[in-house]
């Protein structure tokens, strides 16, 4: 089968080499561990979905083998890396691989501004959704809206945060920051919110 696509799409191997190559290299693996030796599990997944995209636009699935194929005669590091992909993602970063863009860059960008506040902040999953502690008190999630899937803030001692940016709606202890995906992060704004609010937890209120 290798040899017939081969003949039938001499230019497979040329166009496809910046692809193979790269995957080649981000997707090796630990012999008898599995573990991404180049690479992250979640860039490790970017990279496949990139791969995704462009065999997308093949019209049978010899020819997508052959793509992986076509450079060392068998599929070797990539088949066994991406079948053990899906098991070694923390559960926590499946909702944001999850998302579609440009909802996932935010959330993703979201994540690492909170993370970055103080080394005391943890993140966990609650609720199904990311939720970050100080000191293992809960004081922020991360979550998105259901009418336009954008992401927002939400901030348990809310109620102490006096600023206008921030949203109650009927949320009697709860405030909301909403970020538009499409927009800039107003990262001065976002950071001085999070800082205001581990402020509360700094001095114990």
């Amino acid at each position: 089968m290798q040899e017939i696509v081969r003949r039938k799409n001499a230019g497979l191997r040329a166009a496809c080499k910046v692809l193979i190559d790269a995957l080649n290299e981000k997707l090796d693996y630990e012999a008898g561990i599995g573990h991404f030796l180049n690479a992250t599990y979640a860039e490790a997944l970017h990279f496949v979905r990139y791969a995704e995209a462009v065999f997308a636009n093949f019209t049978s699935a010899c020819t997508i083998s052959a793509v992986f194929v076509c450079g060392e005669g068998r599929t070797g590091r990539v088949g066994i890396a991406l079948k053990q992909l899906p098991t070694m993602i923390p559960d926590i970063d499946h909702y944001y691989l999850n998302k579609t863009e440009p909802t996932q860059s935010c959330l993703l960008a979201l994540r690492n501004i909170i993370l970055r506040q103080d080394p005391n902040i943890t993140e966990t999953q609650k609720y199904g959704m990311p939720c970050f502690c100080y000191q293992k008190k809960i004081c922020c999630y991360l979550w998105t809206d259901k009418k336009t899937d954008h992401p927002y803030l939400l901030m348990v001692k809310g109620k102490h945060l006096v600023r206008p940016e921030l949203e109650a709606g009927k949320r009697s202890r709860m405030k909301i920051f909403r970020v538009d995906p499409n927009q800039d992060l107003p990262i001065k704004t976002i950071e001085a919110i999070l800082q205001q609010s581990l402020d509360l937890y700094r001095t114990g209120i």
